[in-house]
């Protein structure tokens, strides 16, 4: 949404400790990985189907979650550059404190506090525990805080959707905030300037009988005077008009970019 593609990837932090592997509870290490993650968009699709889809998806790459970064940079002829820069980490390992606190050979144990940051301009941390706690950490040098703020927002929108109506279709999602919508739609669009007088196609006919042979169109090398113009218009109208076509009516156009549009 914010980059305006529907094709984006993203980094996710996995686990180096397949149970698979033979005497991997006894090896000391951190043992994670940060791999990309790619979600293409059809906004046809419903919440709850894409949500299945991406689970999908990731769940065939499992196998191949072990190559490091640097490789997979390397094959995908990135060479140093990034793949990504925001990532994602879901904390698995929920931590019970009580069970740390206590006396240890007289020393005593009150709290356990754990504290980590990434290089990435954006990060989502999900973190276990009685409830879910989403976490969002951001470099001040690339983000403003209002900024990070926003995503934040929007992204509580768009969960609280996906909880409310997984049947509605992707296309559909608005994660925009009632302040936001009225910026974009109005404050951030008012007119240049008040017309005060007809409708368009009232001042439009005025314009065609003052300047008739003047270009109103062009596209290519087409160039229509504003008489040429008027007269198709005239000749489209009525040919609408003969289909019962009339005010508050939709019309679909199915042509390219072109004069005819």
């Amino acid at each position: 949404m914010l980059t305006g593609r529907d094709d984006v990837v993203f980094g996710s932090t996995v686990s180096g400790r397949p149970p698979e592997l033979a005497g991997v509870e006894s090896m000391v290490g951190l043992f994670i990985n940060t791999v990309p993650v790619r979600v293409r968009l059809d906004y046809a699709e419903s919440l709850g189907d894409f949500l299945v889809r991406v689970q999908r998806e990731q769940s065939e790459l499992l196998d191949h979650q072990y190559l490091s970064l640097a490789e997979i940079q390397r094959i995908a002829g990135t060479g140093a550059g990034e793949l990504f820069d925001t990532t994602t980490v879901f904390e698995n390992y929920p931590q019970d404190t009580e069970s740390f606190a206590g006396d240890f050979d007289g020393i005593r144990l009150v709290d356990v506090q754990g504290s980590d940051a990434t290089h990435y301009t954006l990060s989502l941390a999900v973190l276990p525990g009685e409830e879910l706690r989403l976490r969002i950490g951001y470099r001040p040098d690339r983000l403003e805080r209002d900024t990070a703020e926003e995503i934040a927002a929007r992204f509580i929108r768009l969960l609280e959707a996906i909880a409310d109506h997984p049947e509605e279709r992707i296309g559909r999602l608005d994660a925009l905030s009632r302040q936001e919508r009225d910026r974009l739609l109005t404050e951030w669009n008012q007119p240049a300037r008040t017309m005060d007088r007809g409708r368009l196609p009232d001042l439009f006919e005025e314009r065609v009988a003052r300047t008739p042979d003047a270009p109103a169109l062009a596209f290519g090398e087409i160039s229509l005077t504003y008489a040429e113009v008027n007269a198709r218009a005239n000749r489209l109208a009525r040919l609408l008009v003969g289909l019962g076509v009339g005010p508050e009516r939709v019309v679909a156009l199915s042509v390219p970019r072109s004069v005819e549009t």
